[in-house]
């Protein structure tokens, strides 16, 4: 069953994939897991927060081995599902008040984020932006410059975060710009190099393509 997920305790341990069977590693695995997230001095501040309270509370939360056959139908998302699908996040699991755009990132992100930018009654704001270590579509086609965003908060929406790096590489940038970051992704492949603040599907790495509806 898909649902929007939000980054937490438990499915940051998850995509992790570990067994902490011995406590006195924890250290050693934060490590690793701050390694793994790309967080650095000053960045990424969401996600060292995340990973702090995933390590201090170690006994509650435990990652587990989850991995399973993904149905191929989850594959194909209709119209109707992702609709309400970004319907469920703007009404439980943003706050309107808390950011002032909306961005999509051309060309699969534009479909949520004119929805999401819609119902949260916020200005959107088109990014053609792909990096050149990813897996998307056409990435030589892309401008690949970041226009002015006169935006101090902003959430940042795509269609599909495989590689990761597209995502990493926008949000260090606007957040080197004094903007504060938010992102939300529809799929997440398992073993990105960009955790999301919001995801609606996980994917295993060997799954099948993606086939959206706006594609076909």
């Amino acid at each position: 069953m898909r649902d929007w997920c939000q980054t937490d305790f438990r499915n940051t341990l998850e995509y992790l994939d570990v067994d902490f069977s011995d406590q006195s590693k924890i250290e050693d695995c934060k490590d690793t897991a701050m390694n793994v997230f790309n967080v650095k001095k000053g960045k990424r501040p969401h996600i060292r927060r995340i990973l702090d309270k995933a390590f201090a509370n170690f006994d509650e939360y435990r990652a587990i081995n989850h991995k399973q056959e993904f149905p191929s139908n989850l594959l194909e998302p209709t119209y109707e599902e992702l609709h309400n699908a970004l319907t469920t996040f703007s009404t439980k699991f943003v706050n309107p008040d808390e950011i002032d755009a909306v961005i999509g990132l051309a060309r699969g992100g534009l479909f949520p984020s004119v929805i999401l930018s819609h119902k949260l009654k916020k200005p959107h704001v088109c990014v053609d932006f792909s990096s050149e270590r990813g897996k998307g579509d056409d990435t030589d086609q892309h401008i690949n410059v970041i226009p002015d965003i006169p935006y101090n908060r902003v959430l940042i929406v795509d269609d599909i975060c495989d590689s990761g790096h597209t995502m990493a590489e926008i949000v260090t940038k606007l957040q080197e710009r004094g903007i504060d970051v938010s992102t939300c992704i529809l799929y997440l492949k398992d073993g990105s190099a960009f955790l999301p603040d919001f995801h609606w599907t996980l994917l295993p790495k060997d799954a099948g393509w993606v086939i959206f509806p706006f594609e076909k």
